[in-house]
């Protein structure tokens, strides 16, 4: 998977998430050591299945919340997309917790002033402590740093590459 991600956030989580999923299909939440990726939260943010089967945001980095301008914390992460887009990535979450498969999606963020940046998306599953996937650790990353980058909010995103998913098997000792 390292080698079709671009940006350098999307490379490290997913090292270290490699790292303390060990020989598991996935690693548990409360596995997840924050300042072990410090320099990396500003574009992580945490997604959760609520109870009525919506991908809310947890928690959301500072650069994640800027990109767009806002506090995404409780938003449905479909909101972030266009039009049908939406419900495909509800598809594309659940299903990274339901098989434990990591996606990484690459899309065309767009703002207001039809300015465009490049975003690379990267979801990978958690498990609870009771070993349900029901959370996902994701990284939102720009795939360059125009001089309009959080001044310009972002008004969608738009998937114009194909996702690509990753089958991650155990690994063997």
């Amino acid at each position: 998977m390292n080698d079709i991600m671009r940006s350098k956030t999307s490379t490290q989580l997913f090292q270290y998430w490699n790292l303390i999923r060990g020989d598991r299909e996935l690693p548990r939440r409360d596995e997840i050591e924050p300042s072990a990726i410090r320099t990396l939260l500003p574009e992580l943010f945490i997604l959760e299945r609520d109870s009525f089967a919506s991908i809310k945001f947890r928690l959301a980095g500072t650069h994640v919340c800027a990109l767009f301008g806002q506090e995404l914390r409780g938003q449905q992460f479909g909101t972030l997309w266009f039009g049908t887009q939406a419900g495909r990535t509800l598809q594309v979450s659940t299903q990274v917790m339901a098989r434990h498969v990591p996606v990484m999606l690459s899309a065309i963020a767009l703002t207001e002033d039809r300015r465009e940046l490049e975003i690379e998306a990267l979801l990978l599953p958690l498990a609870s402590n009771e070993g349900h996937s029901d959370r996902i650790l994701g990284s939102l990353s720009p795939l360059s740093r125009p001089y309009w980058l959080h001044a310009a909010p972002v008004s969608g995103l738009d998937v114009r590459a194909s996702e690509c998913s990753i089958r991650i098997g155990r690994r063997r000792s």
